[in-house]
C-alpha cells in the first residue's frame, strides 16, 4: 500500500511540475494583464529589443483578430495622438508604458477599466520624428500562442509589414516632411 501512495505523490509531483510556467520566481502579471501567453509575448518583445541595444520605455500594442503588432520605442515623452490606453508596467524591475490602441480585439487581453485613456486630440502637441525602436508583428497559431512572423527596425519598415487584413486597425499615418533648417 505504501508504493500505492508514492506512485500517486510522484505523479501528483510529476504533473505538477509539467504544468509548472518558465516564470523567474519574483515576476508576477500585472492584473490588467488577462491573458499569460500575451505577457508572454511582451517579454520576448523587450529582451529582443534590450538585446540590440535599444532602451526601450514605450511599446505600443495593436491587437487585431489573430495578430499583434509590437512597437518598441526609446522616446520616453508621448509622442502618440488620440485614442489609446495606457499601462504602465514593470517587469524584471524595470518600468515600460504599454500604449493600447483602442480597438474590438484589446478586452479580450487587458482589463481596461482602470486605466488612463487618452481620447483622440484634435490638436497634436508633439510630434517624434526620429526615434529608435523596433516592430514586431506576432500571429496566433493554432493552440493560442504568439509566434514571431516578422521583426523590422524602424528605418526599415515598409508598406507590406502590416498584413492587409489588419489594415483597418491602423491609422493612416503619413511620414511626416522633413523641413530644412534655416540659419
Amino acid at each position: 500500500m505504501k508504493y500505492f501512495y508514492s506512485f500517486i505523490i510522484l505523479i501528483f509531483f510529476l504533473g505538477c511540475e509539467k504544468n509548472k510556467t518558465s516564470w523567474p520566481a519574483n515576476a508576477e502579471i500585472p492584473e490588467e494583464i488577462k491573458d499569460e501567453k500575451f505577457y508572454k509575448t511582451l517579454q520576448q518583445v523587450i529582451d529582443i529589443t534590450e538585446k540590440n541595444n535599444i532602451e526601450v520605455y514605450n511599446i505600443n500594442v495593436t491587437f487585431t483578430e489573430n495578430q499583434i503588432y509590437f512597437f518598441t520605442s526609446e522616446i520616453i515623452e508621448d509622442c502618440m495622438y488620440g485614442d489609446y490606453y495606457q499601462l504602465p508596467i514593470k517587469i524584471n524591475h524595470k518600468d515600460y508604458a504599454l500604449i493600447l490602441t483602442n480597438n474590438k480585439f484589446l478586452n479580450n487581453h487587458i482589463d481596461f477599466k482602470d486605466l488612463m485613456y487618452v481620447p483622440e486630440l484634435q490638436h497634436i502637441t508633439m510630434i517624434c520624428y526620429y526615434f529608435d525602436g523596433l516592430a514586431f508583428a506576432y500571429r496566433k497559431n493554432e493552440i493560442g500562442e504568439y509566434q514571431l512572423i516578422k521583426v523590422l527596425h524602424y528605418d526599415f519598415l515598409n508598406d507590406d509589414f502590416i498584413l492587409g487584413e489588419d489594415q483597418e486597425y491602423f491609422p493612416i499615418m503619413e511620414k511626416p516632411e522633413l523641413v530644412e533648417e534655416i540659419q
